[in-house]
């Protein structure tokens, strides 16, 4: 279980796109290629030795995971101007590769929402060039939208396939539509889209998961998840009485805008770091949390820390719910958190909250020591109790049924492919 994927993530599989152009910083492959380095994200391979042939190895960089490359702290300059493609952009899409950069839009719900409505936006002020077909020049132009935001952050495996789904939608286009109606009918099923696959969708979790919490029940969640807490909250408005035990960890700590929500709707709660996870887990009854994804094997990709949760509470016998809409399904199998996975930024581990206290903030200088802020972690399917759905509750073995059923709908499958 271990650690996990990102976004991706998280995402999982955001690739890094080809620049026009040979940048000073660009990295020479065994085959003699070049390969440029995306905006922002500084593949290993850049560092050149003095004689400028063989790169030099990051004294800093973990080498089991060397192939995400070290983390580069993203700005306004490495995301957005030293693009090339950023001028070319619309304003709204440069906007929000730079919220993604900065990672002030967090959770895999958030950052897709944002995305569609980016994308609704480009659509409609879209006007076809003159010569060219709707159709394929709003694709092409979506095409490099999608993976310029993927050079900010890498996506989502939810935004990956919130982006299938409106690419699908404009290649079934009628060619007879007119402009104004083509891009009338993409916009409309993009809200289509937002409104029953995120919005009703996490409604429906929510009232499914509200009976599974019964009265006197302690129920244990781990950061900050939108889903679990729109049912904690609905849970309480229904006159539930029960108790949350907020678990917490470095170096995000979303954990306490949770529990700043849950106190003010009245809610009785204990905020414990993930360290004292298994003196907090003595008396509790159920665990709920959220997903980033749920592969086809089972294993579900959430933030790191997630695995070691479900683990502890499947070792005393607790059971273990995931909540997730159906759009973040995917079909890719994926057995553990090295191969795929998004690195955070690494001075966050070093910082602490005691301004007078900073043990590590020489830690680039210290011989040896290595940070590693891996942003996901894959938990097996094991110990994954059930999986609360808008289809249902389901156990986690019927994740590829699921996605099999989705296949056989018009206009899925190539959301899932």
């Amino acid at each position: 279980g271990g650690g996990g994927t990102g976004g991706g993530g998280g995402g999982g599989g955001g690739g890094k796109g080809k620049k026009g152009g040979k940048p000073q910083g660009a990295a020479e492959t065994a085959s003699g290629s070049r390969e440029e380095p995306a905006p922002g994200l500084t593949p290993a391979s850049t560092a050149q030795s003095s004689h400028g042939k063989r790169p030099l190895r990051d004294p800093k960089l973990v080498q089991l995971f060397a192939h995400l490359g070290p983390y580069a702290d993203p700005s306004a300059e490495t995301a957005g101007s030293s693009s090339a493609r950023a001028k070319d952009m619309h304003p709204a899409i440069v906007a929000l590769g730079l919220k993604y950069a900065a990672n002030t839009i967090r959770g895999a719900n958030a950052r897709c929402l944002a995305m569609l409505i980016a994308f609704k936006q480009v659509v409609s002020e879209y006007t076809t060039p003159c010569g060219k077909v709707l159709r394929w020049d709003l694709d092409k132009k979506l095409k490099a939208v999608f993976q310029f935001l993927t050079d900010c952050r890498q996506h989502s495996i939810s935004m990956g396939n919130a982006f299938k789904f409106v690419r699908s939608t404009i290649f079934n286009l009628d060619q007879e539509m007119s402009d104004g109606d083509a891009k009338a009918h993409v916009c409309g099923e993009i809200e289509n889209f937002i409104r029953d696959r995120i919005t009703v969708a996490g409604k429906v979790i929510t009232d499914l998961a509200v009976a599974k919490i019964s009265e006197g029940d302690v129920v244990l969640t781990y950061g900050r998840s939108h889903v679990v807490e729109q049912l904690l909250c609905e849970a309480k408005e229904q006159g539930k009485s029960f108790h949350v035990v907020v678990v917490d960890s470095r170096p995000e700590l979303e954990g306490r805008g949770l529990l700043a929500k849950l106190t003010q709707a009245g809610i009785p709660c204990t905020y414990v770091f993930v360290n004292a996870l298994s003196y907090a887990m003595a008396n509790v009854t159920k665990v709920f949390m959220g997903a980033a994804a749920i592969m086809a094997n089972g294993a579900v990709l959430s933030r790191i820390g997630t695995a070691i949760v479900a683990m502890t509470a499947t070792s005393q016998n607790v059971p273990v719910i995931f909540c997730c809409e159906t759009y973040k399904l995917c079909e890719r199998v994926q057995l553990d958190s090295i191969v795929s996975n998004e690195l955070g930024n690494p001075e966050m581990l070093a910082s602490s909250s005691i301004r007078s206290i900073q043990p590590l903030s020489d830690w680039k200088q210290t011989p040896g020591l290595k940070l590693l802020n891996l942003r996901y972690d894959l938990t097996p399917m094991k110990y994954v109790g059930m999986v609360i759905t808008e289809v249902g509750m389901i156990p986690a073995t019927a994740v590829p049924a699921l996605l099999r059923e989705y296949r056989r709908e018009d206009g899925m499958t190539q959301l899932l492919e």
